[in-house]
């Protein structure tokens, strides 16, 4: 039962429970004690449905959980079945937690278990201190909490990478914009954490960041689309700056037409010029810097190799930029 103490997460924690069929009793209590607090739990007899592939459903269950609770005792110590999820949640970078439900010798417990800190349910902890359910669930929930966001992230991220992965990484699927770029971040925290000096490319979710953004960012045509946005809206944001110029200007009569020495028709044409230009250089200059920093930090270039790419984008941006802009100026003098 929650207390009055107590706060259920906000966001869905998802646990999948790894145990020996002899200590379904206990899994059951702890199942209800975890949805008590807001928890979803995953146990397989309940969640896997009559016909469909036994451990394929196991693994989806365990790739969707934020943390494997690994339930141990001396028969899950020694199951073929449980060594099986423990692998799984190892290869997909899933939190394990070992909790002690039953005395077992230390040598029987699995090397990844062992080197983890348990939590003891079997009413006895470290030094021989009495430990009651309650406060081992309370203690387990504040496990399973620490750095939830950063855990949560990884799960939505691995599902992605995952369908990406599965359907034959089609282009399309890559992250994009702001997701890329909370992706990227995520990744930094990652490789800060974990202290890495490279991205391990056995790890998909790892492969799914570094192919979103080379896919992004890199000199290609995989980036039509968004130079493709890029060419109306910079000279509709100048005329739109230029509009607005001159209807304030008329409104309140500050002076800001006589400033920018805007004093006939065709001096607003310089104008829209002049902004639109502007516009261009924070675009370009923008790309310079995601590049430049994708290099660094996602293909873990040097600092030479990531300016080279960088200015890559830049002369390959104004290349493109500049000819559909200089199509429009002349498009536009020819109607003139």
């Amino acid at each position: 039962m929650t207390t009055a103490t107590e706060t259920p997460p906000q966001e869905e924690t998802r646990v999948f429970l790894s145990y020996s069929r002899r200590d379904a009793d206990f899994v059951e209590a702890l199942e209800q004690a975890l949805s008590a607090r807001g928890m979803t739990v995953y146990v397989d007899r309940t969640a896997i449905e009559k016909g469909v592939d036994w451990w394929e459903r196991i693994h989806q269950l365990i790739a969707r959980s934020n943390a494997v609770v690994f339930v141990l005792s001396p028969d899950a110590a020694q199951s073929d079945i449980c060594a099986r999820e423990i692998d799984c949640a190892i290869s997909l970078g899933k939190r394990l937690v070992p909790i002690v439900c039953r005395d077992v010798e230390g040598h029987l417990v699995p090397g990844v278990i062992a080197k983890i800190n348990y939590i003891f349910f079997n009413g006895g902890g470290p030094g021989g201190a009495d430990v009651s359910f309650d406060a081992a669930v309370g203690e387990l929930v504040a496990s399973l909490l620490t750095d939830i966001d950063w855990v949560r992230e990884h799960t939505r991220l691995g599902e992605l990478a995952r369908y990406w992965d599965a359907t034959g990484r089609p282009p399309e699927q890559l992250l994009r914009g702001r997701q890329l770029l909370a992706a990227v971040e995520w990744l930094e925290k990652t490789i800060a954490r974990e202290q890495l000096k490279q991205l391990d490319e056995n790890d998909l979710t790892h492969m799914f960041i570094q192919a979103s953004a080379r896919a992004s960012h890199k000199p290609g045509f995989y980036g039509w689309r968004y130079r493709f946005l890029v060419i109306p809206v910079i000279p509709i944001a100048a005329a739109l700056a230029v509009i607005a110029i001159w209807i304030v200007d008329g409104a309140y009569k500050i002076g800001i037409q006589r400033a920018l020495g805007v004093t006939q028709d065709s001096d607003y044409v310089t104008l829209f010029l002049t902004i639109a230009t502007a516009l261009l250089v924070v675009y370009v200059a923008g790309s310079v810097r995601r590049c430049y920093l994708i290099a660094r930090r996602v293909d873990f270039r040097s600092i030479g190799s990531a300016l080279l790419f960088a200015l890559r984008a830049v002369i390959y941006n104004l290349l493109w930029v500049g000819a559909a802009f200089f199509a429009l100026f002349v498009y536009l003098d020819g109607m003139g």
